[in-house]
């Protein structure tokens, strides 16, 4: 279920290709979704991503999860920066997420936990191509997703299965894969998730695969860089703010080092 299979490898074709030179990020003109499963405790984000026909096999498209992100407790806020910081001139095709989890409203609050999102999405300049800054309501039956999800994971005769994940791009999600299990009584092994286990990422996953993505053509794009220019340049932008916001401030001149 890999992306990049190792120098030499005769299952590395054009998806790896493509995404090597852009330091695993994908092309502008794939169809990109970002992915989430909200909360307070462990909230997750995934970029999910469909190539254009000419990297599909068999007549069956890739669906490449090429990033993630998990961090506890972090609020709708700073994830929404995170993520336009992590590919501020993407265009994103749809915003799917945990449907049950969205349509709560927390006490205290106005709006729906979706609703929170959208708003800091918007503010943060995140829109997607369908529905603009609002959330398409991802399966609620577990049983169902993780099914879907099995079968984008089945093994084909090519060696490389529909789904495909940049595993150091998504660590968490790749220990979930292997590590999650399912509720174990005496009489047999049940449909259900054992309890006290993280599978924030895991989730995500499933809520894309249960939504049957299909490609549709993103618009015109300048084009997609790396992840390290990307990186680069979000902090070289704080910092100019920073630095011109100190400027108006200051009484005086601002005198990096020795004068």
């Amino acid at each position: 279920h890999a992306v990049d299979y190792g120098d030499d490898s005769p299952l590395n074709d054009k998806v790896t290709e493509a995404m090597r030179k852009l330091n695993w990020n994908v092309p502008a003109d794939w169809c990109v979704d970002l992915i989430l499963d909200p909360g307070t405790s462990r909230p997750a984000l995934l970029w999910a991503a469909i190539p254009t026909q000419e990297f599909w096999d068999d007549g069956e498209p890739y669906h490449i999860i090429f990033r993630e992100m998990a961090i506890p407790r972090i609020d709708a806020q700073a994830m929404a920066m995170r993520a336009k910081a992590a590919d501020p001139g993407r265009h994103y095709m749809r915003f799917i997420g945990d449907s049950k989890a969205g349509a709560q409203v927390p006490m205290g609050f106005a709006w729906s936990v979706f609703e929170q999102y959208s708003r800091e999405f918007k503010k943060a300049g995140l829109r997607c191509q369908l529905t603009g800054d609002m959330f398409i309501r991802g399966e609620t039956t577990w049983i169902v997703r993780s099914m879907k999800l099995r079968s984008l994971m089945r093994g084909r005769p090519c060696g490389r299965p529909r789904l495909r994940i940049v595993a150091h791009m998504c660590p968490a999600l790749v220990k979930q894969l292997e590590e999650t299990l399912k509720k174990v009584s005496k009489e047999d092994v049940q449909d259900k998730l054992a309890e006290g286990q993280v599978h924030d990422s895991l989730d995500c996953a499933e809520y894309y695969a249960g939504f049957d993505p299909t490609f549709l053509t993103p618009p015109k794009s300048k084009g997609t860089k790396d992840a390290g220019t990307l990186l680069f340049e979000s902090d070289k932008k704080t910092l100019e703010g920073i630095f011109q916001k100190n400027a108006t401030t200051a009484k005086g001149p601002i005198i990096l080092g020795l004068p």
